[in-house]
């Protein structure tokens, strides 16, 4: 950067008049900062510039030749008016600004006359953020920090306070302004608590005043777990609640499915039980009348008894018995008793019963139930 030599100002052409009023100026980070010069009483030609600082360490903020993206004339093509405006002001701008008008010489431009210089300030006001050294919720009769980081502001000027629940507490614990590579400022603000429970719910706000502005506030709660009556804590205590709920659901749908598959395994056997069943058959002994005295001295020397079905649902196996015309029954008797000389035994052993037509039963019997003659040969 080219080196530029200043003299003091007010010397120059006679009725020259450079007028720079601003000595400080504070402009938030963010916003647009207006630095006024003005100009009177002619003067030689040469340019007009802004520069910050002086000395070789000078820069141009803003000249009428050249590209200033941020800068622009508060007036354009004045001859007179060379104020400026400085848009979305950062922390780096921070500084002292001349306004400077040169003459030009053989030895190239030379300054003619310069103001006293502006300083402007920048501020920033600072990110607040609470957070506590152990997770929530904090055991009963724990000591927990709560750290206040304030970070990133300018100027260094700030304040920070500690409440609890509204009320101002006493807080030392405070480190010391740092400043960073940017130019900016931070700090930390510590403050600390007994978990009794008493505080639990207890909300900490950290309130930070910066430059004078209003208060920026951030806070944080107390929690307390408080201990369960097996000396366990809310969580280990929730925990075992929901594993008992688990086994109780897993136990009801264990019995659920056992009594589904009893169900099933019952209704299987039944129906299998149901297929295999047959018609039963009783063999009725006939009661001894003068019918029966008759048919003992038929002449075809045959003696009867009655057999007597009961009437039942008709199965698939009595249906195939039925289309063969003939039913089977195994029918097997006791030795006769001594000095019995009015019985008849025999052994019937898978005897046929022929489909004759129904005769008239030798007794009354129930309408619900079958006659077949049984032929058996005298011994």
């Amino acid at each position: 950067m080219r080196e530029v030599c200043f003299f003091s100002p007010g010397a120059g052409v006679q009725g020259f008049e450079l007028q720079q009023p601003q000595d400080k100026e504070l402009v938030a980070a963010g916003e647009t900062l207006t630095l006024t010069c003005t100009m009177s009483g002619g003067g030689p030609v040469g340019a007009v510039r802004w520069l910050k600082g002086l000395g070789s360490g000078n820069k141009t903020v803003y000249e009428q030749k050249g590209s200033f993206p941020r800068v622009t004339r508060v007036v354009n093509e004045s001859g007179t008016d060379f104020s400026i405006h400085i848009r979305d002001v950062r922390p780096e701008d921070a500084g002292t600004y001349y306004c400077v008008k040169f003459e030009k010489s053989l030895l190239g431009d030379e300054v003619f006359q310069r103001g006293n210089g502006t300083e402007v300030s920048v501020r920033v006001s600072p990110s607040v953020r609470v957070v506590a050294d152990p997770p929530s919720p904090i055991e009963v009769n724990k000591t927990v920090n709560f750290t206040c980081h304030v970070n990133g502001f300018y100027p260094g000027d700030v304040a920070v306070t500690w409440l609890e629940n509204g009320t101002e507490m006493k807080v030392e614990n405070t480190s010391r302004l740092v400043e960073t590579p940017q130019g900016l400022f931070e700090l930390r603000s510590l403050v600390e608590v007994k978990a009794t429970e008493e505080k639990n719910g207890s909300v900490f706000t950290c309130r930070v005043v910066h430059d004078a502005q209003n208060p920026i506030s951030e806070m944080a709660a107390l929690r307390i777990a408080a201990p369960a009556r097996d000396g366990l804590s809310d969580w280990s205590q929730t925990d075992n609640n929901n594993l008992l709920l688990i086994y109780i659901v897993v136990g009801v749908v264990c019995t659920v499915l056992a009594l589904l598959v009893t169900a099933i395994l019952y209704l299987i056997r039944a129906k299998q039980s149901k297929g295999k069943s047959s018609p039963s058959a009783r063999l009725h002994e006939p009661e001894k009348s003068s019918e029966a005295t008759t048919q003992e001295s038929d002449p075809n020397n045959l003696t009867y008894a009655d057999l007597n079905f009961d009437r039942e649902r008709k199965t698939i196996r009595r249906m195939v018995e039925m289309s063969q015309q003939s039913e089977y029954a195994c029918i097997q008797t006791s030795r006769a008793p001594a000095g019995d000389d009015n019985l008849t035994y025999a052994d019937l052993d898978m005897v046929h019963l022929s489909k004759a037509p129904r005769r008239p039963a030798p007794c009354p019997e129930e309408a619900s139930s079958e006659y077949a003659s049984v032929q058996i040969p005298r011994k």
